[in-house]
Formats: structure tokens, sequence, C-alpha cells
């Protein structure tokens, strides 16, 4: 046989080999699983068995994951959570020990706001692929990836549950299967679902950063997504300028640069122009009920995802998709500071806890702060003079006439009323249901053995104002009144909450009398709340030394304090606060 022979031979074999190189990579490929957004080219969402077989799927391909239950929904339904890492840690220690920053993600709060369910569950095969390199070697993930299982079981059609949406045909519902808007519960703790993510994931695990993913409805602009830190101005310092100066805009900035979406901070124009705000861009509101907010005041990094609804539902999901994406990498490049920046918030609160006379006063009142004027990406049709005779609802769709409009940007808020930061509240023997709602925050409390003669600080209440927010199953109160310093008698059994502590924050929005979040604002104090008496709840500017016990979680199934709401007592809504989308 000639020599030609023998090369044409080898030449096709080659040509064979590569062939089936190229045919097993894709049937490799095609073998890892879809989500039912990819399978009905985004015309479908994952429903919770869709989840789970997924997740079971990657198990079985050998992901780097863990799939733990962390708690079951109203409706009987188990919630699950993933742990990816190279490799999985078996329990928080370990994690720890690997001194990795720990991520949380969580999606579908909000059942109905379906792109984050999708986004996670293609990112968790995505890198258990392999192909955004060894970002598992670098941090830990824990992902709850249908949080709000039975909101999202109640499928109809998205023309209803969210006219403004566009696509999928069938989603979800916001509430969860008791009715609750689960994002508005992280102080009340009502839902199995707010408490299992506080016992599992943000006490066990406690996350250096953590990450909310939804879609907003509001104003017609111009970005794929919008994003935001915690916006509480008592968040930690170092906390709050890293997420909201530094990583946020490197991220928008990479995003663009990267992928082509554009994103911005969230926000919205005001509806109507007879709104006493100006026509500008304003974020949301402070309270810890939000989920961001709340991971805030815990001195965690903390971010808000807010992908546009009137986008598609692919483009909502790659938007999605790409912003975890870049926090993730942007996370495991500043791995070392990210770290540092958690435990020395962790440290500065419990410093300003135990040295309460140089400690810096807290927020109670709030009003919109401006980082200055910025052109901002707005459809035509939500400028003051376009927006007021509108006569039909606009059809679900993209923007087609987004202009540059400059306005002032209210990115954040600031303190215009301020209290000092105390070394300690006190609550009565009777407030047991307070204290044990404080243990299940993961905060100390702890049970005096003797009384003690003391001096704090009492405020007599000379007003309770009711004020109704949206998505809140009732009104809350807004306490005021005058502080005055007396001598008291603590009984036997009197709580104490020291603020020296890496929760002090937390402490202080949730006991602070005059706090608009806090159980006197949710009204957990039942009749002690009254005006002409006095609030309480009092509080110490020096360290109470007294003989005490540590209150533990109770084993006995009590429950939580029941807002007097909830057994009958009708409130009269006075006021609005702060609105959002």
């Amino acid at each position: 046989m000639s020599r030609y022979y023998w090369l044409k031979r080898h030449v096709l074999l080659f040509f064979i080999l590569i062939c089936c190189a190229i045919l097993s990579a894709k049937a490799n490929g095609q073998s890892w699983p879809q989500t039912r957004a990819e399978r009905t080219d985004y015309k479908e969402t994952s429903h919770y068995s869709d989840v789970i077989d997924f997740l079971q799927s990657l198990q079985s391909k050998g992901a780097p994951i863990d799939v733990q239950y962390i708690g079951t929904s109203p409706e009987g339904q188990r919630i699950p959570m993933v742990i990816a890492g190279q490799p999985v840690p078996a329990s928080p220690a370990q994690a720890r020990r690997l001194r990795r920053p720990i991520v949380c993600v969580q999606a579908n709060i909000h059942a109905g706001e379906v792109e984050g369910k999708e986004a996670v569950l293609m990112m968790l095969r995505d890198l258990a692929r392999g192909q955004h390199g060894k970002l598992l070697d670098k941090i830990v993930l824990i992902v709850l990836p249908i949080y709000n299982i039975d909101g999202n079981e109640k499928l109809g059609p998205q023309s209803r549950t969210r006219s403004n949406q566009f696509g999928p045909e069938m989603v979800g519902i916001r509430a969860n299967g008791q009715g609750l808007d689960l994002n508005r519960d992280y102080v009340r703790l009502a839902a199995p679902e707010t408490r299992a993510a506080l016992q599992h994931v943000f006490t066990a695990w406690d996350p250096d950063v953590f990450m909310d993913l939804h879609a907003t409805n509001g104003t017609l602009h111009g970005y794929q997504l919008t994003y935001s830190p915690p916006l509480n101005p008592d968040t930690e310092s170092g906390i709050l300028n890293y997420t909201r100066d530094e990583l946020l805009p490197a991220v928008r900035r990479d995003i663009r640069r990267d992928y082509g979406f554009e994103i911005f901070d969230y926000g919205n124009v005001p509806r109507r122009t007879t709104d006493n705000r100006k026509f500008a861009w304003y974020t949301n509101a402070p309270q810890a009920r939000y989920g961001t907010n709340y991971m805030g005041m815990r001195n965690r990094i903390s971010i808000l995802s807010e992908a546009m609804s009137h986008c598609s539902f692919k483009v909502r999901t790659k938007a999605t998709y790409r912003f975890v994406q870049l926090i993730l990498e942007k996370v495991a490049q500043d791995s070392t500071r990210v770290i540092e920046l958690t435990r020395k918030a962790d440290l500065n609160m419990t410093s300003h806890g135990l040295y309460a006379d140089t400690a810096p006063a807290l927020g109670i009142r709030f009003e919109f702060a401006s980082r200055g004027r910025e052109k901002v990406l707005l459809d035509k049709s939500q400028m003051p003079q376009l927006r007021n005779t509108q006569s039909k609802r606009r059809k679900p769709g993209p923007p087609k006439n987004v202009i540059e409009v400059e306005m002032e940007i209210y990115d954040r808020l600031k303190a215009t009323v301020t209290r000092p930061y105390p070394a300690a509240y006190i609550l009565p023997p009777d407030l047991s249901s307070v204290a044990q709602l404080l243990v299940t925050h993961g905060v100390l409390v702890e049970k005096t053995m003797k009384p003690l003669k003391t001096t704090v600080q009492s405020l007599h209440v000379t007003g309770v104002e009711l004020r109704k927010g949206w998505s809140l199953p009732y009104p809350l109160r807004e306490v005021t009144g005058t502080y005055t310093t007396k001598g008291t008698t603590l009984p036997v059994g009197s709580y104490v909450v020291r603020t020296g502590q890496p929760l002090g924050v937390l402490i202080f929005n949730l006991l602070e009398p005059e706090g608009l979040d806090g159980v006197g604002a949710w009204n957990l104090l039942g009749d002690r709340l009254k005006v002409g008496k006095p609030y309480p709840i009092t509080k110490s500017f020096k360290q109470i030394r007294v003989p005490s016990e540590k209150v533990l979680e109770s084993t006995a199934g009590s429950r939580l304090p029941m807002n007097a709401d909830e057994s009958g007592a009708v409130a009269t809504i006075i006021k609005q606060s702060f609105i959002d989308e």
C-alpha cells in the first residue's frame, strides 16, 4: 500500500475522533439538567417538583452540593437549602475554618417574581460544570431557590397576578400560604419560612453576604435590573460604604462592559405630580421588616436585586444570572476583605454597647438624601407632563421610548431624629414573649436572679399614631413621648438585653420605644402600650451588674408574641408610611 493511502487513512481516523469528541461533549452538556424555563423557551416557570428534580439531578451528576431541608411551609412542603463549595463544608463551623466568605442567595420570596428561581438553579448547574472556573474554591454558597413554595404553587394567569410583567403566562402569587408578605416579616417572624431561614441560615451559617432576588413592576425605566444595598443609615458604616460605594458600582460597570446589560440603583419616580416628593429618583424604605435591610442590621453585606418586570422573562433571568455571577466573583476576589469587614462590624457594634457613653447616636426618623444629579434612562411616558394624561393601561413589554433624563438621585436615607445608644434595655418579667422573640432573632437575653436598684430612662407615652404601609397585614404604631430618668428596683425575673453584642443595631431597632419597626410599632406589647402610661421597656446608660441567667430557646412550643390586631382589634388608618413597589 502507498504512503498516500496510509496518510488518507490517518487523516480520516483523526477526523472521526474529533467528531466523536465533539458529539460526546455535546451529549455530556445535554445530560446536565435544564430548568423548566429553559426547556420551554421561557414560556413556563419551574414548579416545586421541578426544583427538587433539578437539584436531585445535579446530585446524581456529582455536583459539589448538599441539599438540606430547613423547615416546612404552611401548606406542608419542605423548604430546600443548597450548600455548594469545593469541598462542600459539612457544617457552619467547618465552613468558617475554610476562611472563605459565606454567600447566601435567596430567590422566590415573592413567588410571582420568578426569574431569580430560574437563575439560581442555572447558576448551581454551571458552577458544578466548572463554567465559572474555580469560584467554588473561593466561597461557600448557600442557595434558597424556592423560598415561598406555597405562593409558587398557586399558579395563575400573569395578567391577573402581575399585570405589568412580561411573561411567563402562568406565575405564582406574592403571599405565602398564610397570606403573608414574607418580605415584611423579618421583625415579627410570624411565618415558618422566616423562622426556618433565621435558625438554619442567618444564625447557623451567619453568611457574610446576602442577596435577595426580586422583580419590580414600578416605574418604566431603561434598566434590565436595579439593585440596592441596606437602606437603614444605622447599618454599620464599613458594611454600608463597601456595599453601596464599591461593590455595587463595580458590578454595574462590569455587567455593562462584559454582557451589555444596563443596571442602576433601585428606585422609582413619583406616580403623580401631586405627590409631596418632587420629580426625582427615590429608593425604598429603611425598615428592618425588609430582608436586605434586616441583614444589614446584622452587620452583613446585603444586596437587593430587582429585575425589570417589563423586560421579557428570558432577559430578566439572564440579567439576574449575570448580576449574581458578578457579585459572587467580586466577593471571591475581595474574600479576605469581606471577611474582615463583617468581623470588624461585629466588634464595632459590641464596643459601642460596652462603652455607650462614647457610642454614636442612632436614627429613629429618616428622610431621603441625594447623592447628586445624574442622567437616568427613563421611558418618555414617565415624564410628569405625560404621566397623568395616560388613560389606557400599558400592555406588558419593554419600554420603547427610552430617553436620558437628568434628575436628583435619592439612593440613600439620613437620620432626622436620633437617640443615644444605651448600654442595655430592660423588659419587665411579664414580657416573656418579647424576650423569646429576641432570642429567636439570635439576641443574647438575660433574666435577673436577684432584685437590683438602678437608674433607668423611661418614656412617658404621649401619642400612638397608626400608620399603614404597603403589603402590611395591619397598621403599625408610631410612638411618641417624653423621657425621664428615675431610680427604680428591677424585680427578679426582669429581662436585660445588653447592646454590647454583635446584633446591637438590630436590638436598637427592635426595642427603642420610638422606633418605626420595633416591638412597639408591631403592637407586640399588647395592653402594656397606652397613651399616658410609661413605655414598658426602659433603658440603662450604664452597665447592669446583677446575677442573671441566659434565656434559651423554649422547647415547650411557646409561640412568638401575637399582634393585638390578630385577635380582632380594629385599627383606623391615619397616615401612609413609606410606599414601595
